[in-house]
């Protein structure tokens, strides 16, 4: 079938996004045409809106006014639950040391589920800021979901909390690098999803939480299926924003494995979706990630462009952190570029940032950038100063262990003076692959 504009009528797309046997007959054109595959999808998305977060493993037919009064009091009881949590527990959650005090695990006022949901609500907020923290609240989180009176809440109720939860620590210890128990406690979400009458999103959750694992172990063929069946869970459900998360997933992965083609592609519709939804956050991602493909291909100006963009739309959503990390992926550029004078006056802006804001690791991670620069400028004195320091300020963002071991390791060739931009980057390389193997050893050079 042609059409005059060799484009399919947009009513064409509604009803196909709403149902695609009423047109499967548009399905290979979908294939070829860009702008009609971004239109359906775009309402694939919209079709259902953007559902509260929470609800959806009670997904169901309500074709009852009793089905929906139910789950419209089941709604209410949720949100006067949390109400009550974030009022109770915002005392205690100022610093670490006020939830040690509280001993709220002791106080049955606070064996709510809205408190749960509160404490991991926390600890995935602190995932990205002091992980260690994260996990003290989450395992708070866990005495509290054993103690839970079961008189007060539906098997259903219980089931969806503890797949959510589970799903959720599995997170944190994912940050903390401590793989074997996120796959453990994925194991437990997903047993607590399948007691759901409505398995599928848990499920696809659980999936999606283990490709993330695997592609932080490089085990990236077995993370694309997975992420891949926990897109296709997500679209078909019109749960927009986890869509979106998992396509972005999928295009890390397939940028990892060589596929740019797939990697560019996906990235591009889902920045289109994220645009489309007013997803500011997903859409600065799609951004930064563009950006980085085009830095991988050599493209310095688009990558800029890219990495722009970002920078601009977390600081219209007030992400000062995430501001500075655009900054320097952008001070980076003009490193690779080689253009070391103006990544050397960047960097030195950035890391005085990163250190204002508590952000040491990030800071000592610039300060290789920062001597790499000064070994390009021949400004050996002050790569040197830079190197003579690491030690400390890794001691500082509490990157010990291997971490310290490398920066030994340059404190040494700075004093010995036969520091080169190799061994920089010899530990820049170790510190990344640290971040997924946090047992891995550094192996000095001399010592292979």
């Amino acid at each position: 079938m042609m059409w005059a504009s060799d484009h399919i009528p947009e009513e064409i797309l509604i009803a196909y996004a709403d149902d695609p046997d009423s047109h499967r007959e548009i399905e290979r054109h979908l294939e070829l045409c860009d702008e009609c595959r971004r239109i359906a999808n775009t309402h694939h998305i919209l079709g259902a809106g953007l559902r509260r977060a929470g609800t959806w493993r009670f997904e169901r037919e309500l074709t009852t006014q009793r089905d929906q009064l139910e789950f419209r009091n089941l709604i209410d009881a949720q949100d006067a639950e949390d109400a009550e949590a974030e009022q109770i527990l915002k005392p205690v959650l100022e610093t670490p040391y006020s939830l040690a005090y509280a001993h709220i695990t002791a106080k049955p006022r606070f064996r709510t589920a809205g408190v749960v949901r509160r404490l991991m609500a926390a600890a995935l907020d602190q995932c990205h800021k002091d992980p260690k923290y994260a996990l003290v609240l989450a395992a708070t989180a866990q005495l509290i979901v054993e103690l839970l009176p079961k008189e007060r809440y539906s098997a259903e109720v219980l089931n969806n909390l503890k797949g959510n939860f589970w799903k959720d620590f599995a997170t944190v210890y994912r940050y903390l690098g401590q793989f074997e128990d996120a796959y453990k406690t994925l194991a437990r979400a997903q047993k607590a999803f399948e007691e759901l009458s409505d398995e599928g999103m848990g499920l696809a959750a659980v999936k999606h939480g283990r490709a993330l694992i695997l592609h932080l172990q490089q085990r990236n063929a077995e993370a694309l299926p997975l992420a891949r069946q926990a897109a296709q869970e997500y679209g078909q459900r019109k749960e927009s924003l986890l869509y979106l998360e998992a396509q972005e997933t999928i295009a890390i992965v397939s940028h990892e494995l060589g596929d740019v083609a797939t990697a560019y592609s996906l990235y591009r519709n889902a920045y289109e979706l994220a645009d489309d939804l007013d997803q500011g956050t997903m859409k600065a991602r799609c951004a930064k990630g563009l950006g980085l493909i085009a830095r991988d291909r050599g493209d310095f100006g688009t990558a800029s462009r890219h990495f722009l963009e970002a920078l601009q739309l977390y600081q219209a959503l007030g992400k000062d952190a995430m501001v500075v990390r655009m900054r320097w992926s952008i001070a980076r550029l003009s490193l690779m570029a080689g253009n070391p004078r103006t990544a050397a006056a960047r960097l030195l802006e950035i890391r005085s940032a990163l250190a204002e804001k508590g952000m040491m690791s990030d800071a000592a991670e610039v300060d290789l950038d920062r001597a790499e620069a000064h070994l390009m400028l021949r400004e050996y004195d002050v790569a040197y100063a830079i190197c003579e320091g690491l030690p400390a300020v890794f001691i500082q963002a509490n990157m010990l262990t291997g971490a310290l071991t490398a920066a030994a390791y340059l404190r040494e060739a700075a004093d010995l003076r036969r520091l080169t931009r190799s061994d920089v980057q010899l530990v820049r390389n170790y510190l990344t692959q640290l971040e997924r193997r946090p047992d891995l050893e550094f192996v000095r050079p001399d010592s292979r």
